[in-house]
Formats: C-alpha cells, structure tokens, sequence
C-alpha cells in the first residue's frame, strides 16, 4: 500500500477534528433542550399540585426538601430555583 501524502493526511485528520468538534456542539445542545424541558415539567407539576393544595402550603419549600433528600447529589433544586421554573 502507498503511504498517504503528508497533505492528504493532514485534510483527513482536519476532516475528522471538525466531525468531532460538530458532534460535541450538538450534544451539549441537546443536553440543553432536555434540562429546559425538564425544567418547564417541574414549573408546571409545581404550578399545578400548588393550585391543588393552595399557596399557603408551604409547597414549593416542601418539594425542595423531598427533592433534595431523595437526590443530595443533584444541584438546583433549592426553593428558589423551583420559583423560577415555574
């Protein structure tokens, strides 16, 4: 087999730099659109329970306090950020 010409390689290497650079954009943007969706999700369920139980049940601090029981790994789900998804 015939060694590639150094130009040759060196379009074939930029080709698959690009490839990966593309790949990790759109990742990260999906990435994004599903915690915007989860986000808007956890707005609404709140929005609604919170209709349900009316506004003096406290029920915005409660979820935060379940949440971050069940998951004391995860991050933004303090009362304040369960304000702003809803």
């Amino acid at each position: 087999m015939n060694k590639p010409e150094r130009k040759d390689f060196d379009k074939y290497i930029h080709a698959l730099s690009m490839e990966i650079e593309q790949a990790q954009v759109k990742l990260i943007s999906a990435a994004n659109v599903q915690m915007l969706l989860h986000y808007w999700k956890v707005g609404h369920f709140i929005l609604y329970n919170q209709t349900l139980l009316g506004w003096g049940s406290k029920f915005i601090e409660r979820t935060s306090e379940a949440l971050r029981k069940l998951h004391p790994e995860k991050k933004g789900y303090s009362p304040r950020n369960l304000k702003y998804m809803c």
